[in-house]
C-alpha cells in the first residue's frame, strides 16, 4: 500500500475498506432498526391491551356507580319520608284543644 504525506493509503485502498465497513454498518443499522421497530410494535400491542382492559373496567365502574346513585336516591327518599313522619306528633301526644 502506498501512503500519502498524511499517512493514509491510496483512495482506492480507502474505498475498499470503507465500502466493506459501510456495508456491514448498513446491515447492522438495518438489524438494529428492525429490532427497535419490533420492540415498539410489542409496546403498542401491550398498550392497546391495557387500554382495552381499562376501558372495560371503566364501563363496569360506571354501571356500578349508576346503580349506587339509584340506591342512594331511594334511601334518601325513605330517610326524608321518615324524617317528615317524625316531625308530625303522634296521635297520643297531641294536646287537647282546651289546654
Amino acid at each position: 500500500m502506498i501512503k500519502d504525506a498524511a499517512g493514509f493509503g491510496s483512495p482506492q485502498d480507502a474505498a475498499g475498506v470503507v465500502g466493506a465497513a459501510g456495508e456491514a454498518g448498513v446491515a447492522a443499522a438495518t438489524a438494529a432498526t428492525a429490532s427497535r421497530i419490533e420492540a415498539l410494535e410489542m409496546r403498542i400491542a401491550y398498550q392497546d391491551r391495557a387500554l382495552a382492559d381499562l376501558s372495560a373496567e371503566l364501563f363496569e365502574s360506571s354501571k356500578r356507580i349508576e346503580l349506587l346513585e339509584k340506591f342512594l336516591r331511594e334511601v334518601a327518599g325513605k330517610v326524608k319520608d321518615l324524617a317528615a313522619e317524625a316531625e308530625e306528633p303522634a296521635p297520643g301526644n297531641v294536646r287537647p284543644p282546651h289546654w
